[in-house]
């Protein structure tokens, strides 16, 4: 059976020695990436690759290499495949003649010899008697036996010529000379250039809106002449500057005595600014003129008086006012004043400018109108103002006392006037005073500042009434009464019940002293039994007791039996007492450790007066094969009991190792949050679970739950004191449950 990893194995750069890959007949129905087996009937190393079995190589190299003989050789003499895998076959090409390249081919003998076609061809043998110079070769030592063919020396006459073409004039050079593989020269290639025309041009044509054309011939200047109100300059070699004249204007003046003359209505100009045209017009002024003088006459009303020139004529204008509004008057026969009257009279109505604040009307002085206005649009008098708002108030608005807004407290505006008032809508402080919503705020005076005392708060109900230390800590509000103990009248009157005995609640009622106390009836009395003596045989009275309470031990039950009850008494410093009287008929005389087998092991010593009882373990028999019924004493929270060894080992065995389902259901096992990519994995809390304070003090082993084989994970153990965990990753998803731990504590 194979043992299962279930996680990733890392040999850290070790060998894996004498390692067989897993043998099968057939492909395995499923795999993983990477995964390899040996295929036992093809015998080949196979891989998962891309969803499917392979032969290693077959993807990916040369398994099988052999040869071919092909055709003839068409240039390669081996084909090349540079992306061959798995079986390979390569071709080998004959020569074939010329640059192709090969093996040499079949049909050679001794007296043939391969010519460059590739074909094999029969040489007839001889000597060479002599080698022969030809054009421009020689031969050294011609006739042998080892000649040296020589090229001649070449020798070069170089002609010079000259040529002058002119603008777009031509000529002939050599553009390229072409020589063969030995360096004879083989062609020439001839170029016509030709030249670009140059300034040296013949002539060229002048010409202007006006005039006859003129040719300017080479060499020839041509002169730009300014000509009315146009300038020219030439600068900077070749920079030709015409420039308009500055235009200068003289004006003058000319007097009219006619009553018609001309003048000048409109210039036109065109885009230049120079004027294209003028339009005259005829003015004719009448002639019948009359110049008068305008003499006034003083005092009220005055006239002015129009006395003609040309022609002589007068004329009266009047110039009177209206005795209820205005007066005229006239002063120095040259001045009007007009002023309204002292007292003005309106008979209908006054229209007062309503334009923007500058030019509307305003009186300097008083208006005197009606005491009481007839309808809405009338003004109304001071005095009917007045008595309107006596006692009125003017609401403002609201008032945000969280933020102070409108500003109320801290530097108010001077325009508030008596009577402005505001409602709190929100919560807040004015002054030191809190407000709450509905409540309202008057102002007392005009412009009452930031004085408190100069605002009245008007509250729109109470608070709930609360306790305190002091009355400045309670709030004053409303509040409910509880009926078993108060009284509360319909117009509002609280008082507390009194107690009148019995299961009646109520305050304390008057009538207690010193020596009286409250009865059960409600009543002060003195009670009864007051003053107490010592107790004796005669009289009731108190007693002490005798021990302090608990310092003695438990009473036994009360007896029955005749002969057993005793009277108290008490001693001299009025203690109770019972003396019992009794007879010591079985005294011990001494004490020895027990014989029996199941009460070995006590020592007693000395045996009589001052003695001594101890447990003696080493003089004891020792055991010589434990069992599981064998016991120990144990002292088990304030009582001495026994254990066996079975229960010993069970509880020991329990706090040191345990078995953990990984399952999110298990107590103490939880699934990782964040496992390391593609993995699955579990934390297990070993300080709540086995009391492991160090992680490393634990031996961890995986179990399949279906089968309990051993199987590997990678297991991470980390942490110490609470924090001390145990991590269990798996490289594969696994379902709850499917394996478990066994952890063992290390002490």
């Amino acid at each position: 059976m194979a043992i299962n990893f279930l996680n990733t194995v890392d040999f850290k750069q070790n060998q894996l020695d004498n390692a067989a890959i897993q043998n099968l007949a057939a492909d395995p129905g499923s795999g993983v990436e990477g995964q390899i087996y040996f295929n036992t009937v093809v015998k080949a190393l196979k891989i998962y690759a891309n969803g499917a079995w392979v032969e290693v190589g077959a993807t990916s190299g040369v398994e099988t290499l052999s040869s071919n003989d092909g055709t003839a050789s068409t240039g390669e003499a081996i084909t090349i495949n540079n992306a061959a895998i798995g079986d390979v076959v390569v071709n080998v090409f004959e020569y074939d003649g010329g640059s192709n390249v090969g093996y040499v081919p079949a049909g050679g003998s001794a007296g043939k010899y391969l010519d460059g076609a590739g074909d094999w061809l029969d040489v007839t043998t001889g000597d060479i008697t002599a080698v022969l110079p030809g054009t421009y070769i020689n031969i050294d030592n011609s006739t042998g036996p080892e000649p040296t063919v020589n090229h001649d020396l070449t020798s070069r006459t170089d002609t010079a010529s000259a040529s002058s073409p002119g603008s777009a004039g031509t000529f002939t050079t050599v553009d390229s000379v072409t020589t063969n593989s030995t360096g004879h020269v083989s062609a020439l290639n001839l170029k016509t250039i030709t030249l670009p025309t140059s300034d040296n041009y013949s002539s060229w044509t002048l010409d202007g809106d006006t005039g006859t054309p003129q040719t300017i011939l080479s060499g020839n200047t041509a002169t730009f002449t300014g000509g009315t109100k146009i300038s020219t300059a030439v600068a900077a070699t070749d920079v030709l500057t015409i420039t308009h004249d500055a235009t200068t204007r003289t004006n003058t003046t000319s007097a009219v005595t006619a009553n018609t003359f001309t003048v000048l209505d409109s210039v036109g100009s065109d885009s230049t600014g120079h004027v294209t045209g003028s339009n005259l017009k005829t003015v004719t002024v009448p002639d019948n003129n009359t110049t008068y003088t305008l003499p006034t006459t003083n005092g009220n009303n005055p006239d002015i008086v129009l006395t003609g020139i040309n022609p002589s004529t007068t004329d009266i204008v009047n110039m009177n006012g209206v005795g209820t509004t205005v007066k005229v008057t006239g002063s120095g026969n040259d001045t009007l004043t007009f002023d309204l009257v002292d007292d003005v009279t309106i008979v209908t109505s006054l229209t007062v400018n309503s334009g923007a604040a500058a030019t509307r009307s305003s009186f300097g002085y008083q208006v005197t109108i009606p005491a009481t206005p007839l309808v809405p649009t009338d003004a109304a008098s001071k005095g009917y103002v007045d008595q309107s708002n006596i006692g009125q108030s003017v609401f403002q608005g609201g008032y945000n006392a969280a933020t102070n807004t409108p500003d109320l407290d801290v530097s108010p505006a001077s325009s508030i006037k008596k009577g402005f008032f505001w409602a709190v809508t929100d919560t807040g402080d004015f002054f030191t005073e809190e407000v709450q919503p509905g409540d309202l705020i008057y102002a007392d005076q005009d412009d009452p500042g930031a004085t408190f005392a100069n605002w009245v708060v008007v509250q729109s109900g109470q608070d709930i009434a609360t306790a305190g230390a002091t009355d400045g800590a309670t709030v004053k509000g409303i509040a409910g009464f509880n009926s078993a103990h108060f009284n509360v009248t319909s117009n509002g009157w609280v008082s507390s019940d009194i107690y009148s005995g019995g299961s009646n609640l109520g305050i304390v009622p008057s009538g207690g002293t010193s020596t009286k106390f409250l009865r059960g009836d409600g009543t002060f009395e003195v009670p009864a039994y007051v003053t107490y003596s010592a107790m004796n045989t005669a009289t009731l009275g108190l007693g002490r007791l005798r021990y302090a309470l608990g310092s003695t031990p438990a009473a036994n039950s009360q007896s029955t039996t005749a002969g057993r009850t005793y009277g108290v008494t008490k001693n001299a410093s009025d203690q109770l007492i019972v003396n019992v009287p009794w007879v010591n008929t079985s005294a011990v005389t001494s004490v020895s450790s027990s014989a029996d087998a199941d009460l070995l092991g006590i020592e007693v010593s000395p045996t009589t007066g001052a003695v001594k009882v101890g447990l003696d373990i080493n003089g004891l028999t020792a055991i010589s094969t434990l069992a599981d019924a064998d016991t120990l004493p144990i002292y088990d929270g304030g009582t001495n009991k026994k254990i066996s060894l079975l229960q010993l080992e069970d509880h020991i065995g329990a706090a040191k190792s345990k078995r953990f389902i990984l399952n999110t259901t298990t107590t103490d096992v939880s699934q990782q949050a964040s496992p390391p990519g593609g993995t699955i994995g579990w934390v297990i809390d070993l300080n709540t679970s086995l009391g492991i304070t160090d992680a490393l003090d634990c031996i961890v082993e995986i179990i399949e739950t279906s089968n309990g084989r051993t199987v590997y994970a990678e297991v991470t153990r980390t942490g110490t004191g609470s924090s001390s965990k145990v991590t269990i990753n798996f490289s594969t998803p696994v379902s709850q449950g499917a394996y478990q731990a066994l952890i063992t504590r290390i002490y």
